[in-house]
């Protein structure tokens, strides 16, 4: 995190400008972070365990806490951590999916102390039965923290951001996270080190702020394009924990269905601004950052039940004039844009449409917001 804030604050030699003043980037302090992700992931379980016991919630998080629920809550708040999404709209060098990750796993050593329930779990959730085999094989040899974060990585924490370098960071930190945990045989091939999970539909390159336009041509509609959406999930699915030949056939693949799902739609070839052409020109194995953000297209998660960040703070005096007459033209702009706008706005418009019903929001806003009439 420190590593990104610093590669941000170089100075832009095209415009004379810290790169991090521009895009409202900084790093967020650890204690911040942690104290952030609990009271996010205590308000959730409160959500499904029938106790107002915050406290006991938080023993759960807690360095040497304990777990005092019996049996049978203990399996429900197991299958509410087993199931929750976690996005951080604006995930920078990705503090926030990292805290959640290391709170969960907390959690997860005082609720099911030898992983065995987790285990399964994970087993069970891989639709593929020969990708089930292989993920049977492998996480009966690891530690039961390496079975841990992998099943949150791959099942609960997601990110956006802009810029490139911190998608590619926060896909590193998950990397070494797991690496740490992982099961040295040094009389086996490679040493028992299995390729690292594929993160690409974990943390993507998009401007949060643009969704995807609305469907003109209404008979295009997900109903339409069901079987191809179907095959999109299993692909994703797959292609997590896929190497080499398999993983290259995956991508592949992956492109061809996506332009399936709209090959009849004439807008494909005439409006680059269209549903289907943006969908359709968007590959999430380049390193290139979208101009649009759709979580159902990109995560295959339509909303979240935690949305938690720092979103950047740039309002109309800061020199952004660009930025805002972009922002301005969007869906979220035509409802909300006021001469007074800052663009933590409209992240929190955004939060608030990507999250479930009873949904927990937690963000660091400016000192201004409880006052700011705007």
């Amino acid at each position: 995190g420190t590593i990104f804030e610093n590669l941000l604050a170089e100075i832009d030699p095209d415009t004379e400008e810290s790169a991090r003043k521009a895009t409202g980037s900084f790093y967020t302090p650890r204690e911040i972070v942690d104290y952030m992700v609990e009271q996010s992931l205590v308000q959730y379980l409160k959500t499904k365990v029938s106790t107002e016991n915050e406290e006991q919630l938080l023993e759960l998080f807690k360095e040497g806490g304990s777990n005092t629920f019996e049996p049978t809550e203990t399996n429900i708040i197991l299958e509410a951590l087993s199931d929750v999404k976690i996005l951080d709209p604006a995930c920078g060098s990705g503090a926030f999916p990292m805290g959640a990750l290391h709170k969960i796993i907390n959690a997860l050593q005082k609720l099911d102390p030898d992983a065995s329930w987790w285990k399964k779990k994970q087993i069970a959730n891989v639709p593929n039965a020969l990708a089930k085999q292989m993920l049977k094989e492998k996480l009966d040899v690891e530690s039961a923290d390496y079975v841990r974060k992998l099943g949150v990585i791959q099942n609960s924490i997601y990110g956006v951001d802009l810029q490139s370098i911190a998608s590619e960071i926060s896909k590193l930190r998950s990397f070494l996270s797991l690496v740490i945990d992982e099961t040295i045989i040094d009389e086996t091939e490679n040493r028992g080190i299995q390729a690292l999970p594929n993160l690409e539909f974990k943390f993507v390159i998009a401007n949060t702020l643009i969704g995807l336009p609305d469907e003109e041509n209404h008979q295009f509609g997900l109903f339409y394009n069901y079987e191809e959406l179907e095959q999109l999930k299993k692909l994703r699915e797959e292609y997590l924990q896929s190497y080499g030949k398999k993983k290259a056939k995956i991508k592949d693949r992956f492109l061809k269905v996506q332009k399936k799902a709209f090959k009849k739609d004439s807008n494909l070839f005439t409006d680059v601004n269209s549903r289907s052409f943006l969908i359709t020109s968007w590959n999430p194995f380049k390193n290139e950052t979208s101009t649009w953000f759709d979580p159902e297209w990109m995560f295959g998660v339509e909303k979240f039940d935690i949305v938690i960040g720092n979103p950047p703070y740039i309002g109309h005096k800061g020199g952004q004039k660009k930025l805002f007459r972009q922002l301005k033209k969007t869906k979220l702009g035509k409802q909300f844009n006021n001469e007074r706008m800052d663009v933590f706005y409209y992240f929190f418009h955004q939060a608030i449409n990507f999250s479930k019903d009873n949904g927990i929001i937690c963000y660091i806003t400016t000192n201004y917001y409880l006052t700011a009439d705007s």
